[in-house]
């Protein structure tokens, strides 16, 4: 038998044919008991048809236990034709119906993992652009994938996400959990290019703590992280950005916040005594020493150019100077005959400085705020303004 979303038929056709699949891996006598159920209930008396169809589909859906035995195309056009019936009967009043079948549909043994893939992109596909049953089906994917250690099959993208954040009806604690998710799928899997996959954890970590609700459970943890990939990861210096999300400024007494203060008003030899009293943070964190120490030099090199624009600086570290151009934190030319750098400015340095300005400034806002408020964490800032999408595929 083949089943398929464009079957032709009555509903009571299509009905048994759903049926079929389900008992077709029963002995005869056993297929002929478990049908009768559904013949029976096809031939009751309804208020209307839609209670008929919507009893039905709902009887099917206490039936469906796994994917069943069919092959491939079989097992899509179960679901397909399933999910089809589903939403005609049930409308957006899915909240008894829709997580059993999901977790059913994730916790299904397959032979392929691709299987399941396609059938959880069917059904996210299959539901409204603003369905708050979006989000789970898309964090249903993001757990495959990431056990699978394929996140490149979904396509990772911010400004993706973040429309879809904007378009499902869901709550703003079940939106950050999603951000959280994404962030620790991308933090530490497995994968050859870990800088790359560090950004893009790095990217969704600022969006998750841009928008996580002061009184979310979240909050802290988020900024925690946020404070934790920027310092851990080897190329990203920008500092600027971490002071404008409250969440962050939030939580100024916790150690990872301190080595940003040191990274913003300090150099080598306070970077080190910070480490030599902090171990337990670092290893808490996955955070290198190494990784630190180098940041904290070319962010020095950086400053000492920024110093000396329009002019020559001797070297006696060239491999320095050539990553601290080659990580865009200074714009300059190399002489090696007068082994010399011509500094034409950086990218870095005019912000350290009116970040350690204003840093005082912010903390003060921040803890004054707190007093008014009767020490509640500072409000965040709004979520972007919702925008119109294009349908989206997983």
């Amino acid at each position: 038998m083949s089943v398929s979303i464009f079957a032709e038929g009555t509903f009571e056709e299509q009905v048994q044919d759903l049926v079929n699949y389900i008992v077709r891996n029963k002995a005869e006598e056993e297929r002929s008991a478990a049908i009768q159920p559904f013949q029976e209930s096809l031939r009751a008396e309804y208020s209307d048809e839609q209670e008929k169809k919507r009893k039905v589909i709902k009887q099917i859906l206490d039936k469906v236990s796994g994917f069943g035995e069919g092959n491939e195309k079989e097992i899509q056009g179960f679901f397909n034709l399933l999910f089809a019936h589903l939403f005609s009967s049930h409308g957006p009043d899915l909240a008894t119906s829709f997580p059993p079948l999901l977790s059913t549909i994730e916790s299904a043994s397959s032979p392929r993992p691709v299987i399941k893939f396609q059938i959880l992109s069917n059904l996210y596909n299959a539901l409204p652009l603003d369905s708050t049953y979006r989000l789970q089906v898309f964090s249903a994917l993001l757990r495959l994938a990431s056990a699978q250690n394929n996140l490149d099959i979904l396509h990772l993208a911010k400004s993706d996400v973040e429309l879809w954040l904007d378009q499902w009806t869901a709550s703003g604690d079940e939106k950050s959990k999603l951000l959280e998710e994404i962030s620790c799928a991308l933090e530490f899997p497995p994968a050859v290019n870990i800088s790359l996959l560090d950004h893009l954890a790095y990217e969704f970590l600022l969006l998750y703590a841009r928008r996580v609700s002061p009184t979310s459970p979240y909050y802290q943890n988020g900024a925690v992280r946020l404070l934790a990939t920027t310092l851990r990861t080897s190329t990203i210096f920008d500092f600027d950005t971490l002071l404008t999300i409250n969440s962050v400024v939030a939580i100024k007494d916790h150690p990872l916040f301190s080595l940003l203060q040191v990274f913003l008003n300090n150099g080598l030899s306070e970077l080190n005594s910070w480490i030599s009293s902090h171990k337990e943070v670092l290893a808490q964190n996955d955070i290198s020493t190494d990784v630190l120490e180098r940041k904290m030099r070319l962010l020095t090199l950086a400053s000492l150019g920024f110093k000396n624009v329009g002019q020559k600086i001797s070297y006696n570290w060239k491999a320095w100077v050539i990553d601290v151009i080659r990580s865009n934190l200074l714009s300059g030319k190399l002489s090696q005959t007068t082994e010399t750098l011509y500094s034409n400015g950086n990218f870095w340095s005019p912000g350290l400085l009116s970040w350690k300005k204003s840093l005082d400034s912010v903390l003060d806002v921040i803890a004054t705020a707190r007093k008014q408020a009767g020490n509640a964490p500072p409000s965040a800032p709004p979520p972007p303004a919702n925008t119109d999408a294009a349908p989206v595929t997983a």
